[in-house]
């Protein structure tokens, strides 16, 4: 029999997407440009390259023949489709508080759909289930459904990640803006990664639980595997993904990065994160 977990269970789904909703109005930036854009398709210009510019979008013939880091800036379509994957592997539902980091992907998840509709963008939300891929909307309904059904976690799935990535980067879809929330453990992913980030923009919101960073400093113990239910002893510091090691991989497959603790507030962060973003991407979506 499947073990289910409900995120926020004590609310129901009317006060829980009344939640995601007033989560959203906190991170939305309001009017101007979008930080749900992406770098678009047509090249406009070149500038000087800064500090938290997309690798990807250096200018390498540039840099031959000027010996200068320039940035070739593009025009951005109004209306950039915003594909948001949530990761529902077994090792999300760790939480050493109130909040586990399946819970704060959720929710995050929801905000950002709901920011992104309100800036024209069309939004697939995704739970990582290759097999339940769906088309992006510009309806807040089936938006709200979605999260609904996202609220219900099977803390024995396998991971699905790879293969809801696997197909965004082999399906013929227009340039998008995708938008992960995992804790990176799946050690397949950075492949995967890497040719999503060619193909569209890429942005990674990385959960993480404060009781990582305590496994990864106590050598070997004896563990309890919770996806394949196996036993054996592993070293901590292998266990999980840190911080920096996401962020390394992160910047290696050219994508965008941002932490996100589940002991912490995530609004702040996120909300300094679009800020930013919004004024190195000219137009596009939240």
């Amino acid at each position: 029999m499947k073990r289910v977990l409900k995120v926020a269970p004590a609310l129901s789904d009317e006060d829980f997407l009344l939640g995601i909703r007033r989560l959203a109005g906190t991170i939305e930036q309001g009017g101007g440009v979008s930080p749900f854009g992406g770098c678009g398709d047509e090249f406009r210009s070149s500038r000087h390259f800064q500090p938290g510019d997309c690798a990807r979008r250096l200018d390498w013939r540039a840099l031959a023949r000027l010996d200068k880091l320039l940035v070739r800036e593009f025009e951005t379509p109004k209306r950039v489709p915003v594909y948001i994957v949530v990761d529902r592997s077994a090792s999300m539902s760790l939480g050493s508080g109130e909040v586990t980091k399946y819970a704060l992907a959720t929710s995050l998840a929801g905000a950002l759909a709901y920011a992104a509709l309100k800036k024209a963008h069309p939004v697939a939300l995704l739970g990582s289930d290759a097999d339940k891929l769906s088309s992006p909307t510009n309806s807040a309904a089936r938006i709200a459904s979605v999260i609904k059904d996202l609220r219900d976690f099977n803390w024995r799935e396998t991971t699905t990640l790879v293969r809801c990535l696997s197909f965004l980067t082999t399906a013929r879809l227009r340039t998008s803006l995708v938008i992960i929330l995992s804790d990176l453990c799946d050690p397949q992913l950075e492949c995967h990664l890497a040719s999503i980030a060619k193909k569209h923009d890429c942005i990674v919101f990385h959960c993480f639980d404060p009781t990582q960073e305590v496994l990864a400093v106590r050598g070997c113990y004896r563990v309890r595997e919770a996806e394949r239910l196996e036993s054996g002893v592993v070293f901590g510091s292998k266990l999980l993904v840190d911080r920096e090691v996401a962020m390394g991989l992160c910047r290696k497959a050219g994508a965008e990065y941002l932490f996100l603790s589940t002991g912490a507030r995530s609004e702040p962060p996120v909300r300094d994160f679009l800020r930013k973003r919004s004024r190195r991407c000219h137009g596009g979506a939240i």
